[in-house]
């Protein structure tokens, strides 16, 4: 399935957008040389890179799958425009 009409993928990438947001305005309250501290603390992007690699890891491996059996010019290969 294409990730981009992945439900639960897309709402993964909206939280993480709304959790950074949220949670710099929180590590901004605390003086300067709590910041790494307390960054560490309220973070769960540990959790979403895990969440993430979930979806876009079998991807991923197909994509390196491919390329190993056909270098760099295999069928149905994405194409990305500039």
């Amino acid at each position: 399935m294409d990730l981009g009409r992945n439900e639960e993928f897309l709402n993964l990438n909206y939280q993480f957008a709304f959790d950074v947001m949220k949670k710099s305005h929180l590590i901004n309250l605390c003086p300067a040389i709590f910041k790494p501290i307390v960054g560490r603390l309220v973070s769960n992007v540990h959790q979403n890179i895990k969440r993430t690699i979930s979806y876009v890891g079998p991807l991923m491996r197909h994509q390196l799958e491919q390329e190993e059996l056909h270098g760099n010019d295999w069928p149905d290969r994405p194409v990305i425009d500039s």
